[in-house]
């Protein structure tokens, strides 16, 4: 049994307050990233070996064929390769761009 009957005013006042508060936590804990900013380091050269790779597993689950396998598993092993040197190279950049200045 409820103690005092609710008007309808003080339920839509209620929904709204919910709605806003689902809304904002959901804004709070949610990280929106577009693919496109997860690219945007990468050359293309790389971006265009994974897009291969990404092919060829399409290709190879359809059709299940062993040396489409074969081929798809050289790719991955390419584009680990790119993508180590790729980060290798820009930490070796890093690196180099600091300045240490004048030691005390």
């Amino acid at each position: 049994m409820l103690s005092k009957p609710f008007f309808l005013p003080e339920i839509l006042t209620e929904e709204l307050h919910l709605s806003n508060f689902i809304s904002d936590n959901v804004k709070i804990n949610s990280a929106i990233h577009s693919p496109s900013d997860r690219k945007t380091d990468l050359p293309v050269s790389i971006q265009f070996q994974i897009t291969k790779k990404h092919r060829l597993r399409s290709i190879w689950q359809r059709s299940r064929n062993s040396d489409i396998k074969t081929l798809l598993h050289r790719q991955n092993r390419l584009v680990s390769k790119l993508l180590q040197s790729n980060c290798e190279e820009k930490w070796s950049n890093f690196l180099s761009s600091i300045d240490v200045g004048p030691q005390a």
